[in-house]
């Protein structure tokens, strides 16, 4: 649920205007199970995904932004991303 104080009317359970949404999923479902709820997020997973043949052709596919979470200039290239997405 995101907050709907600066818009009352807003459907608090409408996940598709939320400028970000962080999940620490459990499961490979969740990650398709958010996009089909919100419809139109900007997706960022590890980078660990390029080497999941299938895995890396569907995020490749999905426009998922891969972050190397131990390399600095791909840190910040995710950052500037979700910054550009909101």
């Amino acid at each position: 649920m995101h907050d709907t104080s600066e818009d009352p009317s807003a459907d608090p359970e409408d996940l598709s205007d939320a400028p970000i949404l962080v999940c620490n999923h459990s499961s490979y479902i969740d990650g398709p199970v958010i996009l089909g709820k919100t419809g139109r997020p900007k997706v960022f997973a590890i980078s660990i995904v390029r080497h999941l043949p299938i895995l890396f052709d569907i995020v490749s596919d999905m426009g998922i932004i891969l972050i190397d979470r131990a390399n600095q200039s791909s840190r910040e290239a995710s950052m500037q991303a979700m910054k550009d997405h909101v």
